[in-house]
């Protein structure tokens, strides 16, 4: 998904005041609006919204902030697939090999080792993970 569609829908997770004011746009066809948020009215994002608004800078290349919002994510729902997963991701990319292992441990400690998935992440998971044991013999 392209990072500004996650960001709309990591939105909707927030209370928002949208005001439509006639405007020479509106007299031609067009609509506009404005939307505001202020921290004061923010509430708590929904849990797969928290990891949205953490895969946004992931996919940009802002890998430690990435990491700061999916921490931020699994303390207030811990053991979630897509936050372990990519918390070890942005670990990796910011070059912090022990928590990326620490992440996809935990990862593998909650799914049983991923025995009763086909699900492509474990490949990268188990890979890494194996490529850190044989870099400490």
């Amino acid at each position: 998904m392209k990072p500004l569609a996650l960001w709309l829908i990591a939105l909707t997770a927030l209370p928002m005041a949208v005001s439509a004011e006639p405007s020479a746009a509106e007299r031609l066809g067009t609509v506009s609006f404005s939307v505001s948020c202020s921290p004061a009215s923010r509430v708590p994002f929904s849990r797969g919204a928290r990891e949205m608004l953490a895969d946004m800078p992931l996919e940009s290349g802002q890998s430690q902030e990435a990491l700061i919002e999916y921490e931020q994510a699994l303390t207030l729902s811990p053991n979630r697939f897509n936050g372990l997963f990519h918390a070890g991701l942005a670990a990796e990319a910011v070059g912090d090999k022990v928590k990326a292992k620490n992440y996809y441990e935990a990862l593998l400690k909650s799914t049983d080792n991923g025995a009763h998935s086909a699900r492509p992440e474990f490949d990268h998971v188990k890979a890494f993970i194996s490529s850190t044991a044989l870099a400490l013999q």
